[in-house]
């Protein structure tokens, strides 16, 4: 059995988090975020992108196939607290522009 990294969580690594996150900040993409942050959003549209999901009920379902796998992938809870969940579709949603839901 393979032990090492998830290609997912391989890809990830080759993004420029800290021009992510600082396109976050100039622009206040934290400013209404209750328990879906921003990374988790990009690392979610990632996954539907890389894994060709066609809804945001697909994208949920598949993410939900794959919760134990979730962290491995790069998906982290905000506090260390609370056991992981799944991304629910209107948390996945809500934080998409209208435009870009259909």
């Amino acid at each position: 059995m393979y032990s090492g990294k998830l290609i997912f969580s391989q890809v990830m690594e080759h993004l420029p988090m800290r021009a992510f996150d600082r396109c976050v900040r100039h622009y206040g993409g934290h400013r209404y975020v209750k328990s879906f942050s921003c990374t988790q959003q990009l690392y979610s549209m990632a996954f539907a992108q890389l894994t060709h999901r066609e809804s945001l009920r697909d994208l949920e379902i598949c993410l939900r196939a794959q919760n134990h796998k979730l962290y491995h992938m790069g998906f982290r809870p905000r506090s260390p607290a609370p056991p992981w969940r799944t991304p629910t579709r209107s948390e996945i949603g809500g934080s998409m522009p209208s435009s870009a839901k259909n």
